[in-house]
């Protein structure tokens, strides 16, 4: 029976495998450990949570695998306060956790500080967020490459730069984990922001990932705010050699330029544009139908149904007209 509630698991047979629940509870068969935890495991993966919690509720006498296996569920859910509160009742309860319980209960604590912290940072609260960041340190909680994003975000989002600098700084001093290509992107981002473009551009220059368009993008932003065009001038040059697809920083490159009056200069790089052929990304919308996501463009004439599609928007529009509307 175990054997078959596995497979209806890993295939994510409900049908079969909510049938072998049935079947237990109406035969009476005896509920040892491993076929409670199976039964469980069969509903969270057929992504029945409900009844997962009604049977787990229903079992008399459980076992630390059973508590386990819901556990796991709800993380794996990302329902993480009700894998803590179940984590409560069962110490509540006196039911000792073991290695599996532990590992689970502090993924969901790190995942619900990440979120938290990035709530904060988002709300301007960038205090408070290096204070859980530093709260869950002292927790003995190792942070990941996430954490750090999280706490660089919120000293950017509140201008807090000797902080973000600290943070930044104890990733490989502190920590031994050399920071990757985003976090100099939030260092990057925060300089650049709070105009100190210089320190901005040796940080970019330093580092030993070669920069992406992204972070040369984030400093000819800045320069834009703070309106440096020495420094527009010479990361310019980087975009334009670069081969990235991405128009977006090139026009605002030709828009910083316009804004000077150098048009000269607007009319090379648009030039650059034309002779690499860079085009911007069309707008397009999706829509799902019965499950089926269609994706549409302006003028799109791809889509299996698009004649149809033209003939009810023409219906429609005639429909809007006669009641006096424009379209």
């Amino acid at each position: 029976m175990v054997c078959l509630l596995s497979a209806c698991s890993a295939l994510c047979n409900y049908e079969v495998g909510r049938f072998l629940s049935v079947f237990i509870h109406v035969n009476k068969i005896y509920l040892n450990a491993n076929l409670v935890t199976a039964v469980i495991y069969m509903y969270f993966k057929c992504g029945d949570l409900e009844k997962a919690q009604r049977f787990f509720d229903g079992v008399s006498c459980r076992k630390l695998p059973s508590w386990n296996a819901m556990i796991t569920g709800y993380v794996q859910r990302g329902l993480l306060e009700k894998e803590i509160d179940l984590y409560r009742r069962m110490k509540a309860l006196l039911v000792k956790p073991n290695e599996i319980t532990l590992v689970n209960v502090l993924s969901a604590c790190a995942s619900l500080g990440n979120a938290m912290m990035l709530g904060l940072a988002y709300n301007g609260d960038g205090r408070d967020a290096i204070a859980v960041f530093s709260q869950m340190e002292r927790g003995g909680l190792k942070p990941i490459d996430a954490k750090f994003i999280g706490v660089l975000s919120a000293c950017n989002h509140s201008g807090l730069v000797e902080e973000g600098k600290v943070q930044f700084s104890s990733m490989y001093d502190k920590h031994g984990s050399p920071p990757k290509i985003e976090h100099y992107a939030c260092m990057v981002n925060l300089l650049g922001q709070a105009g100190h473009l210089e320190e901005a551009y040796e940080l970019v220059q330093s580092k030993v990932i070669p920069p992406d368009s992204i972070i040369w993008g984030a400093l000819l932003s800045a320069c834009r705010i703070h309106w440096n065009l020495e420094l527009a001038d010479k990361i310019g040059g980087v975009i334009t050699a670069m081969q990235d697809p991405n128009i977006g920083f090139r026009i605002l490159l030709s828009n910083i330029y316009a804004s000077a009056g150098r048009w000269k200069d607007v009319a090379r790089v648009r030039r650059l544009v034309k002779e690499q052929r860079i085009k911007k990304p069309s707008g397009c919308s999706w829509v799902e139908v019965d499950g089926v996501v269609h994706r549409f463009v302006v003028e799109d004439t791809t889509h299996l149904k698009y004649q149809e599609i033209y003939r009810t928007y023409e219906i429609l529009g005639n429909h809007l007209k006669a009641e006096g509307l424009e379209i």
